[in-house]
Order: structure tokens, then C-alpha cells, then sequence
């Protein structure tokens, strides 16, 4: 499923995936991704909230902004406990892709 609407990814700086966000109103963002599992986690509730929303305007979880990515990714951080469980953050260096 190609379109004008899906979500670009590429290689940020340093551990980021850096994700341009196209709107329906044809403007578009960029926002950066920490190559974590909890930024895998922002990145598959961005993906699924595109595939629901027909209108995926600025601010909308399908078309966050990067303020709202920090928030989730702190949400995530206090919600889970993984990094507590294993003993480190693994991030997508740790796994061979």
C-alpha cells in the first residue's frame, strides 16, 4: 500500500529513526524515534492509528508531534519496567537486522 500518506522512514542521527509524517491537508513533519523497544512501541502506535484515522491532522495520534513522542516515550518509561527485568535498554543495535 503506497501512497501520499504513508509514513517515511529513514537512519536519524545517532540511534533515532527519523519518520516524515505526510497530513491529509498535505503538509507533512518530520519527527525523530529512539531506536529503542519503547520507540518501536511510539512507532507501532503511530503506524495503527494511521491505519485507523481518516483524517491524520498535526497533533492527532496518527500524526503526533515530537512533544507528544517524548511524552509517550516517558509514559512508556514509567509504565513499563523491562529495563529493570533484563538489567539494560536494548536498543536495535542489539539486534541483528
Amino acid at each position: 500500500m503506497n501512497s501520499a500518506f504513508d509514513v517515511s522512514i529513514d537512519i536519524g542521527k545517532g540511534q533515532t529513526l527519523q519518520c516524515m509524517i505526510p497530513s491529509r491537508t498535505g503538509a507533512s513533519h518530520v519527527v525523530e524515534i529512539p531506536m529503542t523497544v519503547d520507540g518501536l512501541r511510539v512507532l507501532h502506535r503511530i503506524l495503527t492509528a494511521r491505519k485507523g484515522e481518516r483524517n491524520s491532522t498535526l497533533g492527532m495520534e496518527g500524526s503526533p508531534t515530537q512533544a507528544i513522542i517524548r511524552k509517550w516515550l516517558a509514559e512508556n518509561r514509567a509504565t513499563t519496567n523491562h529495563t529493570k527485568k533484563i538489567g539494560f535498554e536494548p536498543d536495535l543495535s542489539d539486534v541483528s537486522i
